[in-house]
């Protein structure tokens, strides 16, 4: 019966109790009508045979209600139970599903919408996983972008301060320069001046030289002249004392003569006289021919110093005028040059007025930027903690284990031997490149499983990663665990101070999607440190 009764649906167990009672009253109502009409009793035992059917009837419904009762209540408490835990979020427990009933085909469809959410939420958990490290990343660059920012919009500020007194040193430049360009123009002109009256000056001095030259040729033809007149001189001298003699003898002459020779003695004694007059009027002559000719010759010996001094004079009147004309035409050439600078200076200014007001126009982009940027940053991390909301949801979830649903057990002796494998590695090798490309490489011997090695700088940029070696480049200082703390500044400054040790902090299972607590072992070597860490 209870067999018979398990292979039944819910519907045709609900069915068989009415069907069993109106089965059996159909029944006794032919037996009833079939009796002969002399065995019939009176109304009173066909009254006690009805209520006798009904009670009977109404057992056998009884007893069939409660046999259903039985088979229906036990598959309702369980689906119920099921519920109730599914409320509490485990996901673990699941109905019987073998039955060809109702109840078969509701448990099947129980199991199939759990093992379907569960899934769901496993995959939820391992995208939050992905987009919690990739919004915690996106923070950390966001942070630093901003922070970039901010050093771009001082360095602008600075640059703008610096062009616009520019553009005023520029602009006093031309000022200066057209000033310098007319002070040029003006000893130019007085140059020229200059250059003329010297080339005055060495006419003047060539007609003077021409002068002193002739007057010096005067002076020595006057000398020739004076010695002439010497010559003369000393010709008449010389008729004098001759003529001296003359009268001498006359005298004596006369004196022989007597009384006759008296008059000519007179005339004699005159001669005489006139002899010795004109003897020493040549003497005076002599003499002052003699001092003439003297300071004709000091005259002709000064005069010929002042030709050589004129010939001087005009030498260096000439150099002068040469220099003049050079310092003329330097003056020409540096005009040209101040006129070049000036010019160049103008296009200068109105290149750095430019300048100016497109580092102004980049000095506001920059500043917009720099707001945006500080909005993503704090967008990012509204985001992280939304993805770290998601995960703690997630969590609340009890689901089913698989066959990898937990990481494999590593201890901290491995870490820290497959660190310092790792780091005698580098120091060993003379090409860190090299070793960083080995490192980063996912297939390499610094990957093992779920253990692989990364590398930073002590200023917190990854240039080495063997599990994402997207991450090579890129500033890891700001990122922070499930906490909110900067777990890797924590893991820097343990490598800047102490050298090598471990490192707590949260963060999100990749397997599990859970928030596990994690370490993380650290060794420096030169200026990077290299990491590996595991859950606990």
């Amino acid at each position: 019966m209870k067999t018979f009764l398990r292979s039944l649906s819910i519907t045709q167990k609900v069915m068989v109790g009415p069907y069993a009672a109106a089965v059996f009253l159909i029944g006794l109502g032919i037996a009833f009508h079939l009796q002969p009409a002399g065995g019939r009793t009176d109304s009173s035992s066909s009254g006690i045979l009805t209520v006798s059917a009904f009670l009977a009837a109404a057992i056998i419904v009884l007893l069939a209600g409660y046999c259903m009762a039985r088979q229906v209540r036990a598959p309702l408490k369980e689906i119920g139970e099921s519920l109730e835990i599914l409320v509490k979020g485990d996901l673990t427990r699941r109905l019987d599903g073998t039955s060809d009933n109702e109840f078969g085909g509701m448990g099947k469809n129980y199991n199939s919408f759990v093992e379907q959410f569960s899934d769901a939420l496993a995959g939820v958990a391992e995208r939050s996983n992905q987009i919690s490290f990739a919004v915690n990343t996106l923070d950390a660059t966001a942070t630093q972008m901003a922070r970039g920012a901010d050093v771009v919009v001082m360095e602008i500020t600075s640059v703008a301060t610096a062009s616009e007194e520019m553009s005023a040193t520029a602009a006093e430049i031309t000022n200066n320069c057209i000033a310098a360009a007319k002070s040029s123009e003006i000893a130019n002109n007085s140059a020229m001046t200059g250059e003329n009256i010297i080339q005055e000056i060495i006419r003047s001095m060539g007609r003077i030289d021409e002068r002193v030259k002739e007057s010096a040729l005067i002076i020595h033809k006057l000398g020739e002249r004076s010695d002439q007149i010497g010559e003369i001189a000393g010709i008449i001298n010389e008729i004098a004392e001759q003529t001296n003699l003359l009268a001498l003898n006359a005298a004596i002459e006369a004196a022989r003569a007597g009384e006759h020779g008296r008059g000519f003695a007179v005339v004699a004694d005159e001669v005489r006289k006139l002899a010795e007059r004109t003897t020493g009027a040549t003497k005076q002559i002599g003499e002052t021919i003699r001092t003439m000719q003297d300071e004709m010759k000091n005259a002709v010996v000064s005069m010929e110093g002042g030709v050589k001094e004129v010939e001087i004079g005009n030498n260096e009147t000439g150099k002068s005028g040469n220099a003049l004309k050079e310092i003329l035409n330097q003056i020409n050439t540096l005009a040209a040059q101040i006129n070049q600078i000036a010019v160049a200076s103008e296009e200068q200014s109105a290149t750095t007025n430019e300048i100016n007001n497109n580092i102004q126009k980049i000095s506001r982009i920059m500043d917009t930027a720099a707001r945006n940027i500080s909005e993503n940053a704090e967008a990012s991390s509204n985001l992280s903690a939304l993805s770290l909301e998601l995960n703690r949801l997630g969590n609340q979830f009890k689901l089913q284990d698989r066959a990898v649903s937990e990481m494999p057990s590593v201890s901290k002796e491995e870490v820290v031997l497959f660190v310092e494998k790792a780091a005698d590695y580098l120091k060993n090798s003379s090409d860190a490149k090299k070793v960083y490309a080995e490192i980063s490489d996912p297939h390499g011997r610094f990957v093992k499983g779920d253990l692989y090695i990364f590398v930073n700088t002590m200023d917190g940029v990854t240039v080495a990663h063997g599990q994402n070696a997207r991450l090579v480049g890129k500033a890891m200082l700001e990122l922070k665990d499930a906490d909110g703390k900067y777990f890797m500044k924590e893991i820097t400054d343990v490598a800047k101070t102490q050298g090598k040790g471990w490192s707590d902090y949260k963060w999100i299972n990749p397997v599990t999607g859970k928030i596990l607590e994690k370490t993380t072992y650290c060794q420096r070597v030169g200026d990077v440190y290299l990491g590996c860490g595991i859950y606990k």
